[in-house]
């Protein structure tokens, strides 16, 4: 049911590109007083070359720079509002839930949940390794950095999940109602995956504009050459139609669309840069669990919940300087960290746990329908 919001709204597929576009433009917008901090501290030449990880640290005041991290993400959020109101004419509470209002117990629950346990965790590392963390409380720095964390934290990531479970997978999900887009939405797909190849991401606001518009421009002439082709082949071409259709009308392809999205987006995260590119396993298990207990609850509560959590504690109870929240928290780790080993406790112990915690506690069942059976 879930998903099926959207079939109530504006749902062309133009409304869903539109509105990313509109988004990003948002978060663009609110990324501006961080850059200019940035080049009033090293100067416009050096601003352009410096990689995330050294921006992380380039204002040399972690409460800060923490400030100007979220704050992009604010204005992201006002942006996703006037989309989904103003584009869609799609109400907050159906983005969010099926049910008749937004059950904030569930987001409470999922929130304390993962919270105890990252708590508990992160203390019986301290006293099993205490060699590889430093206590670094301050506590006027910690007031500050938890009056930001409580108020703009949240929004940072429901942010993330708006777009990614709420979103992207309800415009993902009713696209069976557009037979004829589903064959542009796969091209347009296939030229960014090829295109993402050969675009190099630089600060300044109008070459990520201008990397756009070529991306467009590459688009069209693949899609002409494609239509010109399937002129003459009606049968390939309604072949295709029907193959698309049977693919994209299954709650699984959003459900594996938007955990990709998610977690190859963190691709540029410090923790990457740091520890290689297999963590985006985890990124992308994460997305997919989180995928996984909206569906199944049909409606973000419990995501919600469990992505303010995790961010919340990590940037309140520890930090390192390869993070990506790089905060005057409690404790920093100061170790070498082991990539797999805390991957392989997040998939194979906290995962499962959670997932058979919550189906008990919310009764799920009919998990194959749920999770990848047809949207009607």
């Amino acid at each position: 049911m879930f998903i099926q919001n959207a079939l109530k709204v504006k749902n062309n597929i133009w409304r869903y590109a539109l509105g990313i576009f509109i988004i990003f433009i948002f978060i663009q917008i609110g990324s501006i007083p961080f850059n200019i901090a940035i080049v009033n501290k090293v100067g416009l030449e050096v601003a352009a070359k410096l990689d995330p990880y050294k921006m992380m640290t380039i204002l040399e005041n972690s409460n800060l720079t923490f400030f100007y991290t979220l704050l992009t993400f604010f204005v992201g959020f006002i942006g996703f509002l006037i989309v989904i109101k103003y584009l869609h004419n799609q109400s907050f509470l159906s983005v969010t839930t099926s049910r008749k209002s937004i059950d904030y117990k569930r987001v409470l629950t999922s929130f304390s949940v993962i919270s105890l346990i990252l708590f508990f965790y992160t203390i019986l590392s301290f006293y099993a390794l205490p060699d590889e963390y430093i206590i670094q409380f301050n506590l006027n720095d910690f007031l500050i950095l938890l009056l930001i964390a409580v108020i703009f934290l949240p929004i940072q990531a429901s942010l993330e999940e708006y777009i990614f479970r709420g979103y992207l997978m309800q415009g993902i999900g009713i696209v069976v109602d557009l037979k004829k887009s589903l064959y542009h939405v796969i091209i347009a797909i296939l030229c960014a995956i090829i295109y993402m190849k050969f675009l190099y991401f630089e600060i300044n606001f109008f070459e990520i504009l201008l990397n756009i518009l070529a991306f467009l421009l590459f688009y069209s002439i693949v899609i002409f050459t494609m239509d010109s082709f399937l002129v003459s082949n009606k049968i390939l071409k309604s072949s295709i139609y029907i193959f698309l259709y049977e693919i994209f009308r299954r709650k699984s392809t959003p459900l594996l669309i938007t955990s990709l999205t998610f977690g190859f987006l963190h691709f540029y995260n410090p923790e990457i840069m740091k520890l290689g590119s297999i963590l985006l396993i985890h990124y992308v298990a994460t997305g997919l669990f989180l995928g996984i207990i909206t569906l199944m609850d049909d409606g973000m509560e419990l995501a919600l919940g469990f992505h303010a959590g995790n961010n919340l504690l990590i940037a309140l109870v520890v930090t390192a300087d390869w993070t990506v929240f790089q905060t005057s928290s409690i404790l920093k780790y100061i170790g070498e960290p082991n990539v797999i080993n805390q991957s392989l406790f997040s998939l194979s112990i906290i995962y499962p746990i959670l997932l058979f915690y919550f189906s008990r506690k919310y009764n799920w069942t009919n998990w194959k329908g749920k999770l990848t059976g047809k949207v009607k």
